[in-house]
């Protein structure tokens, strides 16, 4: 075809068919990154929603870059003729090269910072005095294009595979700054990602109410807790005979292993002690020994109520928690000391987030 001066011009377009081919080349490495990525990303979700967040995080990047990729072929020409290379992309972009002041390489090039198992050919115009570039690779354009494109503005094609220095001995400042100096622009990126990435997670977690960002529940802990707790602070009384006092109930702030902000319920009861009139001394109180008879009816209301690791000292100490308390978050515990100087039944909640 020709142009409006009567050039005879030729249209060069890249192919879908050429990109998926080498993107089928790569398919295995491909899947074993997405799946890492899935399989870190959603085994570190606390609920199906943040898992699905993830997935949908994961698979958008992989579509965006899919989608932008495609859209760049789709809106990819090269018109030569004349000794002169036009450019067109992205519907708007266009840069336009006249052979008589255009440098350019064109050669397997494989990139220093990422191992490849074959170079494509890469094809890169500029301006001799350092102005604008044309940059094509063999990914998307076949052999006989990149050549022809080559050939109209003068430039030899070369067979030897070169890198990002083997580009920038042909012709100085030919690629992007980007490719001559990749370690601080991958930092650069690097930095910039992780940025990203932290403030999505931040986002994320001021919105789900997640720590440090979520709000301390009503003060309180369910009524299934308190009932439990009531019933065998009142068994472990009506087993031991002992001058108790009233129980004191104490609600306390707390973090439980996610770090959720909640409320842990404890009870205590302490005998009810006179005091010696004359010294004023605490007397001591009569209260039954922590014998077998004892300890076995104690184990057995520990156990019922689901203190299944119960341990005794020689100090008339019995005490109980949960088989698994170091994995469930469960760090209940129970003591009953009965000393004829200090006796208490001490039952510790554990840090509960009521609504969670």
């Amino acid at each position: 075809m020709k142009d409006a001066t009567g050039v005879r011009t030729q249209v060069l377009r890249p192919s879908r068919q050429r990109y998926w081919r080498w993107l089928a080349s790569l398919r295995r490495r491909a899947l074993v990154l997405v799946l890492v990525l899935v399989v870190i990303n959603v085994t570190r979700a606390d609920t199906i929603g943040e898992a699905l967040f993830f997935l949908a995080l994961v698979g958008g990047a992989v579509v965006a870059v899919l989608g932008c990729t495609l859209v760049l072929i789709s809106t990819s020409r090269v018109t030569i003729g004349g000794g002169r290379v036009d450019y067109r992309r992205w519907w708007v972009r266009r840069t336009v090269l006249d052979g008589d002041d255009v440098v350019g390489v064109l050669a397997p090039f494989h990139a220093s910072a990422v191992n490849v198992r074959e170079a494509s050919r890469l094809l890169v115009l500029r301006a001799r005095d350092g102005g604008p570039r044309i940059r094509l690779n063999g990914v998307f354009w076949t052999t006989e294009q990149l050549e022809a494109i080559a050939a109209e503005v003068g430039v030899e094609a070369t067979d030897e595979t070169l890198t990002t220095q083997g580009f920038e001995a042909e012709v100085p400042h030919i690629m992007y700054w980007r490719e001559r100096h990749w370690v601080a622009f991958g930092t650069v990126a690097g930095l910039l990602l992780v940025a990203l990435v932290t403030a999505i997670v931040i986002g994320w977690w001021n919105h789900q109410g997640r720590p440090p960002f979520d709000d301390r529940p009503p003060r309180g802990v369910p009524a299934a807790t308190v009932s439990e707790q009531d019933e065998l602070v009142a068994d472990i009384v009506a087993a031991v005979d002992a001058p108790w006092g009233v129980p004191q109930v104490e609600l306390t702030a707390c973090e439980d292993d996610d770090d959720h902000k909640g409320w842990q319920r404890d009870v205590r009861v302490e005998v009810m002690t006179t005091d010696d009139p004359e010294t004023g001394e605490v007397l001591p109180v009569a209260v039954p020994p922590l014998d077998e008879s004892l300890a076995r009816q104690l184990t057995s209301l520990f156990t019922r109520q689901g203190y299944g690791s119960v341990s005794r000292d020689d100090d008339g100490e019995l005490g109980g928690m949960p088989k698994r308390a170091f994995t469930n978050d469960d760090l209940r515990s129970v003591r009953v000391r009965l000393d004829d100087r200090f006796t208490e039944i001490d039952v510790r909640g554990r840090c509960e987030t009521p609504g969670r």
